[in-house]
């Protein structure tokens, strides 16, 4: 199966909720910064839909939505 991984960091100690369908894997908080990870079992490729996230903070952030492919053998 492919998989969906959204990370999502901003400059501030904060929580995140990740996009729905997703299972957060944990809100790491070091000085001022956050940073999560979310994941998403994909079960085809094809366009993934509007995806959004929230963070309890205001921040300067920067987010993303990688998708992996599984290789065919």
């Amino acid at each position: 199966e492919d998989v969906l991984l959204y990370v999502a960091a901003v400059t501030d100690d904060a929580t995140f909720t990740p996009p729905p369908g997703m299972t957060e894997l944990t809100d790491r908080e070091e000085t001022r910064r956050t940073l999560t990870p979310a994941l998403e079992l994909a079960p085809s490729s094809g366009p993934t839909g509007t995806r959004s996230g929230t963070s309890t903070a205001d921040g300067v952030w920067a987010a993303a939505l990688i998708s992996i492919t599984a290789p065919v053998e």
